[in-house]
């Protein structure tokens, strides 16, 4: 693992939104940056206002660039969002979800990271994803998040993506206990 800086990103490194955290660090691919980014909820006017004369928008990305020095290129990058959102706009990368692992010893290393995204005007879960990478290979969880009000329990559930079927298992082994540690919502 290298250090990571937002604010000493080589020139190369293009993105949208706001850098919410990421990681540097070197494998067999040479050097790695990931950064995961969000944009601001914008409030529009509606096209076709029923109920409401606005909506909320926003965006997340995250991206995956290998290279060495100044000179990087992009691996992947991957986008999501909520639009057209007349409700309360949820849409945040889970805090402190972002690890780096090599599970399969192969020297290149593997990024997982979960977000959730919900709109809503009630306490139903948000939409969690968990989105893991080897390379350019994307692995995804996808479900809700696990809600707990006065002894309830609603959602926590995922299905498991295709892509996993050719993953080595340590790979979804991985995927299933980060989506426990991190699948709780909670609200302030």
């Amino acid at each position: 693992m290298l250090q990571f800086d937002k604010s000493e990103l080589p020139a190369d490194i293009r993105y949208a939104g706001n850098i919410f955290t990421g990681k540097r660090w070197n494998d067999r691919n040479g050097e790695n940056i990931l950064i995961l980014t969000k944009t601001e909820i914008k409030k529009k006017k509606a096209k076709h206002p029923d109920f409401d004369e606005y909506i909320n928008e926003a965006e997340l990305f995250g991206y995956h660039y290998v290279g060495s020095g100044n000179s990087f290129t992009l691996l992947w990058k991957i986008n999501d969002f909520v639009n057209d959102c007349p409700l309360d706009l949820t849409l945040d990368f889970i805090p402190g979800s972002l690890s780096i692992t090599d599970l399969n010893d192969n020297g290149i290393a593997e990024s997982t990271f979960l977000y959730k995204l919900a709109c809503r005007g009630d306490v139903s879960p948000s939409t969690l994803k968990l989105i893991m990478h080897e390379n350019d290979t994307k692995y995804a969880l996808r479900g809700d998040m696990l809600v707990r009000i006065n002894g309830y329990n609603e959602g926590g559930n995922y299905k498991v993506d295709k892509s996993f079927d050719s993953a080595p298992g340590a790979f979804l082994d991985f995927a299933k206990s980060q989506w426990m540690e991190f699948r709780l919502e909670t609200f302030r």
